[in-house]
């Protein structure tokens, strides 16, 4: 839930900013406020940071001395199906949540000729239902399986885009809210169970380096693209339709590499040794 909280603070800030100075002031110094603000967040994500403990899946393994000296290159070696789906499994939500939030803003003031603030606004509310569907997706996938909550929110990222875009074209930001709070929704039901259902894919001695190497391929090919892609789609064809589709072939690729992921259903795959001899019975291991 720390991504669109992040994203209603900074936005909540500019919107003040915006409405208490003028457009010159901000751009000469006031958009030094935010940037200094921030520097608080930098100290509590490192108090949070060095207070995290090894999972005890991990600590089982330091334990018996079967830590991989070199986590990236055995996950590469070992689990390149592993990596390539649980990849393309994390291109969606971030392709998704750059085009809406972050592409959006800039759609808004400078092709729909709506206000700065409008748009700030439609982004937190987008946000605040980003950060409530986590929650409640993260539960739902906890009662049903992880794998039916992710599939639910990349099937619906896929079949909205076209929506999606109809609803923002129409520059009445009531539709257009109503637009962005699906779309929203879909990113949210794949994040809820994305984190521990990809960790569970990796054994747990190679868990974080195949987490977070397939979180940043997915990250890279799926968000650091997406507003590049989606402003030359533009340009080209001065349509939103090619920047819809493309919104739908991110959500399908997710959809279809996810269906295709082998993912554990018995807590037994994360906490049972992984070693050949016999299992370590006492009660820090087991539980």
């Amino acid at each position: 839930m720390g991504l669109p909280a992040g994203i209603i603070a900074a936005n909540v800030v500019f919107l003040l900013l915006s409405l208490a100075i003028s457009p010159e002031a901000f751009l000469a110094w006031g958009w030094r406020i935010p940037f200094l603000i921030s520097a608080a967040l930098v100290m509590v994500g490192l108090l949070i940071r060095l207070r995290i403990s090894e999972s005890p899946e991990f600590e089982a393994v330091r334990t018996r001395g079967e830590v991989a000296r070199r986590p990236v290159v055995e996950v590469l070696r070992d689990h390149p199906r592993r990596l390539l789906l649980t990849s393309g499994a994390s291109i969606a939500a971030p392709a998704l949540g750059y085009l809406v939030l972050v592409y959006l803003l800039g759609y808004g003031t400078s092709t729909l000729e709506l206000s700065q603030p409008t748009m700030l606004t439609l982004i937190v509310i987008g946000s605040t239902s980003w950060m409530a569907v986590i929650w409640a997706s993260a539960v739902l996938a906890d009662r049903v399986g992880r794998k039916p909550v992710f599939l639910v929110g990349a099937a619906l990222a896929t079949v909205w885009a076209v929506p999606f875009f109809l609803l923002i074209d129409t520059a009445q930001p009531v539709l257009m809210a109503v637009g962005i709070v699906v779309a929203t929704s879909s990113i949210a039901a794949m994040a809820g169970p994305q984190a521990a259902l990809i960790a569970d894919v990796f054994p747990a001695r190679v868990r974080y380096s195949g987490t977070s190497t397939a979180y940043q391929v997915g990250s890279v090919l799926g968000g650091a693209i997406a507003p590049l892609a989606a402003t030359a789609l533009f340009a080209t064809y001065d349509s939103s339709l090619p920047i819809a589709v493309y919104m739908a072939a991110m959500g399908l690729v997710t959809l279809l590499s996810m269906a295709a992921l082998a993912v554990p259903t018995t807590p037994e795959f994360t906490t049972a040794p992984e070693s050949t001899e016999a299992p370590n019975t006492t009660p820090e291991v087991a539980t």
